[in-house]
């Protein structure tokens, strides 16, 4: 479970968002958990990056869609165009092949989901959102 916090002026922690407030309500009553805490990106950005794909995705082509199968194996194949892998070699293909990075927090700091940001953005409005400037995509982001 991951969810993200702030630190209030009592030294108490709470949840930032709706989505962390559920999944702390699930958590038991009195019972003593091992937490982990790390440093979060900014999340707002990475809420956009993930809209960012689910605009690309929702406007596809029906038939463009039953292609990439969902909605994250679309996001891994947009960040595998967007230059963000690395080789593995497939020994049963005796080749490599392509694996998307992680993009998960741990994984990731701000700079360089900064620059995955772009790259993908640039994949999207020269493969997909072909009729958007990016600047029409972020007033659109503004009415949703």
């Amino acid at each position: 479970m991951e969810i993200f916090v702030v630190r209030n002026n009592q030294n108490v922690l709470c949840a930032q968002d709706q989505d962390s407030l559920s999944q702390i309500e699930k958590l038991p009553l009195n019972f003593p958990l091992k937490v982990k805490v790390t440093r979060a990106r900014n999340y707002r950005f990475h809420k956009k990056f993930f809209k960012l794909i689910s605009t690309a995705w929702d406007f596809q082509p029906e038939n463009v869609q039953k292609f990439y199968g969902n909605e994250d194996t679309f996001r891994k194949s947009i960040q595998l165009l967007a230059g963000h892998y690395e080789p593995v070699y497939n020994i049963t293909r005796e080749d490599w092949m392509q694996i998307p990075k992680s993009i998960s927090f741990d994984k990731m700091d701000e700079t360089e989901f900064e620059k995955l940001y772009n790259a993908v953005l640039d994949v999207i409005l020269n493969h997909f959102l072909v009729h958007l400037s990016e600047h029409e995509l972020d007033i659109f982001y503004q009415y949703l």
